[in-house]
């Protein structure tokens, strides 16, 4: 199987096998959530990065999350 998944740091498409995922627990208005950040784990820079990334700050149109 060629399963290919994109790193939310670079935005790249890569091989499933070098896409790690970082889970990150966070209470936004008083929910509990967690961010699944999809990293490539062959390149130090998107793993760094991952650990400061999150989608809360992305903003949709005229809607922030």
């Amino acid at each position: 199987m060629n399963i290919k998944l994109r790193c939310n740091i670079c935005e790249q498409l890569r091989p499933w096998d070098k896409i790690s995922v970082l889970s990150k627990d966070e209470t936004v208005r008083g929910i509990r959530i967690t961010q699944n950040i999809r990293y490539c784990n062959d390149n130090q820079k998107c793993g760094d990065e991952a650990e400061q990334f999150t989608f809360l700050n992305l903003r949709r149109g005229n809607d922030v999350c």
